[in-house]
């Protein structure tokens, strides 16, 4: 897929764009700020959304974390023109409306509430792939380097709207870049989630025949 990058007038001013497609989000200093995708997540073939970030600089300070990850269904146009009308930039990327994200100190929010994960984002290197994912059913997935940090939770979105890919740096990550358009699931893990489902669909034929049978 191109690289798509980030919508710079709804990125927070506490963050410089740059790179190519503006896919690169650099913090100037400042403890946070957001950055929203400028296109949707497209959908995969397995009714999935979603999205890849690489992390290209931290600070050489310890922090206990690092950034949020998630996505947002108010479109980045519309925040824009919040800020352009004078509102007060949104820093947190649980502020923006209509958003998920996990990240922190170890917390996803789900579009209501904050819920523990414990993903260790302090522990974040350079180079580190992250891939943010809401599922066909509607649940909300993180994996570093193919590993999942976050599985399955359920969001509180409306459903078949638009998603933004939605970045909060702040701590011991200083910049990333949007990789691509949109990712599915990692190619080993959607492997294995395929033979799960396979498992269980064979579980599932071979008790309905030792019923039949009795």
């Amino acid at each position: 897929s191109e690289l798509v990058g980030f919508h710079w007038r709804a990125t927070s001013g506490t963050l410089a764009l740059s790179g190519h497609g503006q896919s690169v989000v650099t913090r100037k200093g400042i403890p946070r700020g957001i950055a929203v995708g400028r296109a949707p997540c497209q959908q995969q073939a397995d009714g999935s959304r979603g999205f890849g970030l690489v992390v290209r600089a931290l600070d050489t300070h310890p922090f206990s974390s690092g950034l949020w990850v998630g996505m947002t269904t108010t479109c980045p146009g519309l925040l824009a023109q919040r800020h352009a009308e004078g509102e007060a930039a949104l820093d947190f990327a649980a502020d923006v409306p209509d958003s998920i994200a996990a990240g922190g100190e170890g917390y996803v929010w789900d579009g209501q509430e904050f819920v523990e994960c414990g993903w260790n984002t302090g522990r974040l290197e350079r180079g580190d792939e992250i891939y943010a994912s809401v599922s066909a059913a509607g649940e909300f997935s993180v994996w570093v380097n193919g590993d999942a940090v976050v599985f399955g939770c359920p969001i509180h979105l409306l459903p078949h709207r638009a998603l933004y890919p939605l970045v909060e740096l702040h701590g011991a990550t200083l910049a990333a870049e949007l990789l691509r358009e949109s990712v599915s699931l990692p190619a080993p893990l959607a492997a294995a989630d395929a033979n799960d489902s396979a498992s269980r669909a064979g579980a599932g034929a071979s008790s309905s025949a030792r019923a039949a049978s009795l």
